[in-house]
């Protein structure tokens, strides 16, 4: 019951009201309808109904969560963690039934979209893999009236999928007489030889002595690490391992390496003799 305004129709019929800024409609649902009168006053009936929901508010941003569903470490990707799952699920809940989130890589690459059902959850897995290196990752809601959201906070990551690798290359030997790189299976009289390998840039390294964990360093950013064993024993032989660990959580074993001690002086060389095998005499 609440007159709107006015519009002439046209010599064809046709006509068009814009609703003034004055009796702008307020946020619910409203009911339309239509007449028409004529010059000498004659009003035609009304049209039926045209209902509608005028909605201005832009929903709240999302709250998102990312799961990692692939290698050793599965579990909830955190703020500045490393995954190695190239595709992770965004999920979320209590967002506006029917609306539509859309998951964004940085300034605005869109990684995927999803309805909202009407318990509020959505979920999003994007179809084409992410690159490695680090990403900042988003979601926005948009609902059925076009309002769009602020974003959710934004997760930062960095995405590993390269192998890990770990190998013990040789040990250094540090006694005299001798000092050189040692290899496999080799004999030293340096009790606390320094085993060096190389890994996967900046894995965490655990060395074990005969199944034993000795302890562990970090590799460097070129896969280079080294570490000091302690306490050889005269006589014994050793094996060594080692395992890589990265940041994503997966593990590789390295080779056997094996070291034989022996710091024992050999005995006194017996007397000399010279024998001349030339001539006569």
């Amino acid at each position: 019951g609440t007159l709107l305004g006015e519009a002439t129709a046209d010599d064809k019929g046709n006509w068009s009201f814009t609703v003034p800024l004055g009796k702008a409609l307020s946020d619910g649902v409203h009911n339309i309808t239509a007449d028409a009168y004529n010059a000498v006053g004659a009003v035609s009936p009304k049209t039926g109904i045209y209902d509608f929901e005028v909605d201005t508010q832009a929903a709240s941003a999302p709250v998102m969560v990312a799961t990692d569903d692939v290698g050793a470490k599965k579990d909830v990707i955190n703020n500045n963690d490393t995954t190695d799952d190239a595709q992770p699920t965004f999920s979320g809940e209590n967002a506006e039934a029917g609306a539509i989130i859309e998951i964004r890589d940085g300034a605005g690459n869109s990684l995927g979209s999803a309805k909202v059902d009407d318990a509020g959850n959505w979920s999003v897995t994007p179809v084409t893999p992410l690159m490695d290196g680090e990403h900042t990752i988003s979601a926005v809601q948009t609902d059925a009236a076009g309002n769009e959201s602020p974003a959710s906070s934004a997760l930062n990551f960095t995405l590993d999928t390269t192998d890990v690798t770990v190998s013990i290359v040789n040990a250094k030997d540090n006694v005299e007489q001798k000092t050189d790189d040692l290899s496999h299976q080799d004999v030293t009289n340096d009790t606390s030889p320094e085993l060096t390998g190389t890994a996967k840039a900046n894995a965490i390294v655990s060395v074990y002595q005969d199944d034993n964990v000795l302890g562990s360093v970090q590799a460097d950013s070129t896969g280079q690490w080294s570490y000091q064993v302690a306490g050889l024993s005269d006589g014994n032989t050793y094996q060594f391992k080692a395992d890589a660990k990265d940041a994503a959580g997966n593990v590789a074993s390295s080779n056997t390496f094996e070291l034989s001690i022996d710091t024992t002086m050999s005995a006194a060389i017996g007397p000399i003799t010279v024998s001349d095998d030339v001539g006569d005499i």
